[in-house]
């Protein structure tokens, strides 16, 4: 393998791995406030109507 072909695979590594932190982090992100809030809402609706 010549210098080129490790460079431009290391380029395409980095990239795929800033892709791939990048998604998992929004979809970890969304689903965290999806659970968050639907445990919130519970939280604030369960007090009320049970009064």
């Amino acid at each position: 393998m010549s210098h080129e072909v490790i460079l431009v695979s290391l380029e395409s590594v980095s990239l795929y791995l800033q892709y791939v932190i990048a998604a998992t982090y929004h979809f970890t992100r969304s689903i965290l406030s999806q659970v968050v809030g639907d445990a919130f809402d519970l939280w604030y609706v369960l007090p009320t109507t049970g009064t």
